[in-house]
């Protein structure tokens, strides 16, 4: 999930709040909608989706606004793109 959600935030513009609101709706569009579909099919209650689902929409909140903070980050360090032929001492 999160190689997948950094490839979504690959943006040179991505920042703390645009990876937490990506994380937000990947979290809540497609995890937690999905579950809710197979758990109705399942009749499960409604609170095994808030549970579960709430869950991993969290973790990819998480995981977004960490990658877009240390986008960010590497930004302002400049050091955000590295070129094939970059000498590493």
């Amino acid at each position: 999930m999160p190689f997948n959600l950094a490839m979504f935030l690959n943006d040179p513009k991505t920042t703390f709040a645009w990876g937490a609101t990506a994380g937000f709706l990947a979290g809540f569009g497609w995890v937690a909608m999905g579950m809710g579909i197979v758990s109705l099919f399942e009749r499960r209650p409604f609170s095994y989706v808030l549970i579960n689902g709430g869950y991993l929409t969290l973790a990819l909140v998480i995981m977004g606004a960490i990658l877009g903070g240390w986008r960010l980050g590497r930004m302002r360090m400049g050091s955000c793109h590295l070129s094939a032929s970059a000498q590493v001492p």
